[in-house]
């Protein structure tokens, strides 16, 4: 988190000319990788997931015995037992203080959390929109998870008003969106097969035009935003 946006930026370069090439590499744009592993660490794990569950129980179940205590607080008082009311007043600060107790125990992930969600959002206000270079083309993109990348990696940046994968419709695009799938066809050139439809092909079309979908991507990658 400690890293400068430069310092993000020159990581992102790296890796577009690790993953394409020093002569494609201006036309990709990677999430730098410590941006990556910051959007791992914005959003809890399974087992923190079911961590904090069990703490929110506990919570909720000393709450309920922190709401009779302090019912039998209030009648002790009224009935003016100064011993019975410091007994309860003792029995509800231990309550009060297993809640505390159980919040600590969750405090290092929130906090990881919050750090981590913050300094995405401060990389991601320093970018701005990127116009794709004219003679930029995306082509032979395989129907794998690196031809999805390869398209997310094309498009990161880019108008998101223009270019939109998702629901985010202005400045540039982060592919935060969960509906951000992508799908990669192979287009052939052949005999239509009979007794069927061919997905992406069109009535009135070119019957020897062929297109099958060959694969695509999902939401592998995104959190507080997107996982590279």
């Amino acid at each position: 988190a400690e890293l400068s946006d430069e310092s993000l930026h020159a990581e992102g370069r790296r890796d577009a000319e690790r993953r394409y090439g020093s002569a494609s590499a201006a036309h990709f744009w990677p999430e730098p990788p410590s941006v990556a592993l910051l959007i791992e660490q914005s959003v809890r794990t399974e087992a923190e997931v079911a961590f904090a569950a069990e703490l929110d129980a506990i919570c909720v179940d000393v709450g309920d015995a922190k709401a009779a205590q302090l019912a039998r607080l209030q009648q002790a008082k009224a009935a003016a037992d100064i011993d019975a009311v410091r007994e309860l007043g003792r029995g509800l600060g231990a309550l009060h203080a297993v809640v505390g107790a159980a919040r600590a125990l969750d405090q290092p992930v929130r906090d990881r959390i919050q750090v981590a969600s913050r300094r995405i959002e401060a990389y991601r206000a320093s970018r701005t929109v990127r116009q794709l270079d004219a003679r930029a083309r995306l082509v032979d993109v395989p129907p794998t998870h690196a031809g999805y990348r390869q398209v997310l990696d094309f498009y990161r940046l880019t108008d998101a008003g223009s270019l939109s994968f998702g629901r985010t419709l202005q400045g540039p695009q982060f592919f935060t969106d969960v509906r951000r799938n992508v799908a990669i066809l192979h287009a052939t050139r052949g005999p239509r097969a009979s007794g069927g439809s061919e997905e992406g092909g069109e009535e009135g079309g070119d019957a020897d035009q062929v297109c099958r979908p060959c694969g695509g991507g999902g939401g592998g990658e995104q959190g507080g935003g997107e996982r590279g």
